[in-house]
């Protein structure tokens, strides 16, 4: 009996040791000519990390997300596409070139929300064709790119702000400068290998006058240290050749992560956010003579939280005070600074959203257009 146990155990066993055989199918002998394709998305777009539209047309809109690349939308909001499928899904900034908006697009990879949860970029791409192709434009190291900001009087000329890596010190982190339309690029802002550039602006009537915030941060794995004694803002009055803190009515100590932006309507006006050392000093200042001095307006709950996930400053008009107020912020998932009138829903990009700041149609004397993703799994919304 024991004999015969044997046996049967050794014949189901002999098989998995044999070869194979022609077991193994190749897919074209078994389908064909019929080839797979996407019907997902089959995960989420995750958090959404940048909004841009069109400087004159407000029914385009691209959006890039933390981990579902970039979307595209040709009726302002109520459809979106993937244009993005092909190349680095974590995106950290896009950009419209104003002199060609229908078909020049820039995307920056590499979210710079800096959770634990992030992943990495690959570089810089460029889009010809209003995203249907891309092509990469270089720096490759950089893993996270916080701005991109491409001069209104040359399309050659673009400036990016490479935030760098999370976990470890980088010396690819600081501002580029490309003169050739990225077939090469040029260092012109840099501090240390943990400093990394998380804002940048351009002064829309010179573009000369260029604005950069930097942040010392790190983040370990059981640990996030955001603020440093190199954090600051920084003013360059020539293209970016030299640059000149400007921390006249700053917080004393050290800083955090800043957020920078300049009113469309009177490039005098600056925004700030600051993330400091006492809860006192922390929150929104405005400097009304080009960064040569500040004053903080508030430091509500909304705009210091969670430092780390930093709003962007988008302003429409300084003076007067529209039904949109000047300085439109989201500072944190599901909170407006200041109030608007009513929200339409616009739709959802994949499955999830999340947006710590907001994009508004600033092309027109009027602003017709806000658009904001309010909250973790909510839908993109229009104002």
């Amino acid at each position: 009996m024991q004999k015969i146990y044997t046996f049967i155990c050794l014949s189901l066993l002999l098989p998995a040791f044999l070869p194979a055989q022609d077991a193994i199918t190749k897919g074209k002998e078994l389908f064909g000519d019929i080839r797979a394709r996407q019907i997902g998305p089959a995960i989420m777009s995750g958090r959404i990390t940048d909004l841009e539209l069109h400087p004159s047309n407000p029914k385009v809109i691209y959006a890039g997300t933390a981990g579902g690349g970039v979307w595209k939308s040709n009726d302002g909001g109520a459809r979106f596409n993937s244009v993005f499928d092909n190349h680095c899904q974590s995106i950290g900034a896009v950009a419209v070139d104003p002199s060609a908006p229908d078909n020049v697009v820039w995307v920056g990879t590499g979210e710079t929300w800096t959770r634990n949860s992030v992943s990495i970029g690959d570089g810089i791409y460029r889009s010809a064709d209003g995203g249907i192709n891309w092509t990469k434009m270089g720096l490759e190291k950089s893993e996270r790119i916080a701005s991109i900001i491409v001069n209104p009087k040359d399309p050659n000329e673009v400036y990016v702000g490479v935030l760098g890596a999370l976990w470890s010190d980088s010396e690819d982190r600081g501002v580029y400068k490309t003169n050739d339309g990225g077939k090469t690029w040029n260092k012109i802002l840099y501090v240390d290998p943990k400093t990394g550039c998380a804002d940048m602006a351009m002064d829309p009537t010179n573009p000369a006058v260029l604005y950069a915030s930097f942040w010392e941060f790190r983040r370990t794995a059981w640990n996030f240290n955001s603020g440093g004694a190199n954090s600051a803002l920084y003013k360059s009055t020539d293209g970016g050749k030299t640059w000149n803190k400007i921390h006249n009515g700053f917080p004393s100590g050290k800083l955090g992560r800043l957020g920078i932006a300049v009113a469309p309507s009177n490039p005098k006006i600056l925004y700030t956010v600051i993330e400091s050392e006492q809860d006192k000093d922390k929150g929104l200042y405005r400097s009304d003579d080009a960064g040569a001095s500040w004053k903080q307006l508030n430091n509500d709950f909304g705009i210091v939280v969670r430092p780390f996930i930093f709003p962007e400053l988008p302003l429409i008009h300084a003076t007067p005070m529209s039904s949109l107020k000047e300085a439109c912020q989201v500072p944190f998932p599901g909170m407006v600074a200041k109030p608007f009138a009513t929200w339409v829903r616009c739709t959802r990009i994949s499955t999830m959203s999340f947006l710590p700041s907001m994009t508004l149609n600033a092309c027109l004397p009027q602003p017709t257009a806000a658009y904001t993703a309010p909250g973790m799994a909510e839908p993109l919304w229009r104002l």
